[in-house]
């Protein structure tokens, strides 16, 4: 079905974009993270997406959903939909000037810093300082 047959030879396009994929790559490297992620979360209610915007939103109140969404490169159905769920556990609430963290959502981000850092401090030693760097520059160059 996904063999186109050239001159005798088996040309396999799935396997080429497999092997390839930069897309494919990357979603499988954000799965292994995020699942790490979310085992240290889960304790405390919270997936990775949600602490980053937890995060992000602490640097950028008030704001707008928009706002956080373009900062950290999400989909506004994804943004919406994760804001929702910070704002029913009353870790976040709508002000009159934008999105802000209530109290529970700075104690609950200050938890979160803790075992975040475990996390990361585990990763950035088992992929080094230059693979570190390197995430950074992709990120710079594509933005």
């Amino acid at each position: 079905m996904y063999t186109t047959y050239l001159v005798g030879q088996s040309f396999l396009p799935g396997k080429r974009i497999a092997q390839r994929c930069l897309a494919v790559r990357i979603r499988i490297l954000d799965r292994l993270l995020s699942r790490r992620y979310d085992e240290v979360m889960r304790p405390l209610g919270l997936k990775a997406t949600q602490l980053n915007l937890l995060a992000a939103l602490s640097l950028s109140q008030p704001t707008s959903a928009a706002e956080l969404g373009r900062l950290l490169s999400l989909e506004k159905s994804t943004t919406s939909r994760n804001l929702a769920l910070l704002e029913k556990s009353e870790w976040i609430r709508h002000g009159p000037e934008g999105l802000c963290l209530t109290q529970q959502g700075e104690v609950l981000l200050t938890q979160a810093e803790q075992r975040w850092s475990v996390v990361q401090q585990a990763f950035e030693e088992q992929l080094g300082p230059d693979a570190v760097a390197l995430l950074d520059g992709l990120i710079r160059k594509l933005r």
